[in-house]
C-alpha cells in the first residue's frame, strides 16, 4: 500500500532489525519519516519494546502501532506508549492515507 502511494518502504522482520535500521539512517543522515510497528511479532521484539529503543535514539520519530488486536490497551491508549498513530488490522488503504496524513501534519 505504501509503495502505490508513492513512498519508498523498507522492511524488517523484527523490533531489533528495524532499530538498527532505523540507528542507520539516522547515521546516514537519512532519516525515516514515519516507522510502522506490529506489536506482536512471534520470537522477536515487538513494537512495544521497539518503540522505545527508536524514540531513545530520536525523540521525535513518527512511530505508528499496528494491531490485529483491537482490544489491547496499547492501541487504545497509544500516546501514552510513545506512539504518533495507530491501525488496527485489516485496515483499508484509504485508512492508512488518512493516518499518515494525520500524523505527518502534526
Amino acid at each position: 500500500m505504501l509503495r502505490l502511494m508513492g513512498y519508498q518502504v523498507d522492511l524488517a522482520v523484527e523490533g531489533d532489525e528495524g532499530v538498527g535500521k532505523y540507528a542507520d539512517a539516522l547515521e546516514d543522515e537519512i532519516p525515516y519519516e514515519i516507522v510502522f510497528l506490529d506489536l506482536t511479532i512471534p520470537g522477536g521484539k515487538g513494537g512495544k519494546d521497539a518503540v522505545r529503543d527508536i524514540l531513545a535514539l530520536s525523540p521525535e520519530a513518527k512511530v505508528v502501532a499496528i494491531s490485529g488486536y483491537s482490544t489491547d490497551p496499547i492501541m487504545a491508549h497509544y500516546q501514552e506508549y510513545g506512539f504518533s498513530g495507530r491501525l488496527t488490522k485489516p485496515f483499508q488503504l484509504n485508512e492508512l492515507r488518512t493516518e499518515i496524513s494525520r500524523i505527518l501534519s502534526n
